[in-house]
């Protein structure tokens, strides 16, 4: 990715973390306030699954943070299993 090594990589998943917040918040927002006031069943829908989506990128993210888990996928040691 970036010369700075995991410290850029971690600046730049909080700042993507941080615009998803935002706009899987925001939409969800709008979306619930036109439900309320259309009744519209798939506004509703809208907001659960965007809701869910956030929440889910949100979690991941805290997980990654606090169990300090990489990105990058590391090489296995050892023989391959044969199939």
């Amino acid at each position: 990715m970036t010369t700075g090594g995991a410290f850029a990589d971690s600046t730049m998943a909080v700042a993507l973390k941080t615009v998803t917040l935002a706009l899987g918040g925001t939409i969800p927002y709008f979306a619930l306030r036109a439900y309320r006031r259309t009744n519209v069943p798939a506004l509703r829908v809208l907001v659960v699954g965007f809701g869910l989506v956030t929440l889910g990128t949100v979690l991941g993210g805290l997980g990654r943070a606090v169990m300090r888990l990489s990105v990058e996928a590391r090489p296995q040691r050892g023989p391959r299993p044969r199939m």
